[in-house]
């Protein structure tokens, strides 16, 4: 099957906020989690504050790959979809066609 040409990712009204919310999200709950562990492991503020960025950033960068992937996957089944229905419609339009003459 030919894969149709898809809408960008950054033209996409809903993929793009959401590629933004699970950022954001991510980035929030690796801060956490990584200040939390580091709190509870007793380790100086700028250890703790240091890891917790890291960890930030690196919830961050996942959260963008796992959005962005998955986005790319819903709208590639779209525009699979609008593919078939329009190969569909048009089927039915020259059946139509071919059966009215």
């Amino acid at each position: 099957m030919i894969k149709p040409p898809l809408v960008g990712l950054n033209d996409h009204p809903r993929a793009a906020r959401s590629i933004r919310l699970w950022k954001s999200w991510a980035a929030l709950a690796g801060f956490a989690v990584a200040g939390w562990a580091s709190w509870s492991q007793n380790l100086p503020l700028g250890d703790l504050s240091l890891r917790a960025v890291g960890g930030g950033v690196l919830g961050y960068m996942i959260g963008y790959a796992a959005a962005v992937t998955i986005w790319r996957h819903l709208l590639q089944t779209q525009a699979r979809a609008a593919v078939l229905r329009a190969q569909e419609l048009r089927r039915r339009e020259l059946a139509r066609q071919s059966g009215g003459e």
